[in-house]
């Protein structure tokens, strides 16, 4: 009868196995999330890094259509001023 009794006291009990099994599928489930909190941080850093790649180039082309847009307007200024000094040599 003690050999029973210590075999029971040594072996743990059904709760104790819950307890466990328990914890054991709360962290398997932590570990998914983590993973796809890894994947999805991997994500944002790819496009965060495309995104930074192609700032410089989407920069360099608004100059340029910003500059182009000051030289054609500077253009139709210098068009203007050539009619009107026109005008006045023809009107003489």
């Amino acid at each position: 009868m003690s050999s029973l009794r210590e075999a029971a006291e040594n072996t743990p009990s059904a709760v104790l196995k819950q307890l466990v099994d328990k914890l054991k599928r709360d962290l398997s489930e932590k570990e998914k999330r983590s993973r796809a909190m890894a994947k999805a941080v991997a994500e944002l850093k790819r496009e965060l890094m495309e995104q930074a790649e192609r700032a410089p180039v989407k920069k360099k082309e608004k100059e340029e259509e910003e500059e182009e847009e000051e030289e054609t307007e500077a253009g139709r200024r210098t068009v203007a001023g050539l009619k009107r000094r026109v005008e006045e040599l023809t009107s003489r």
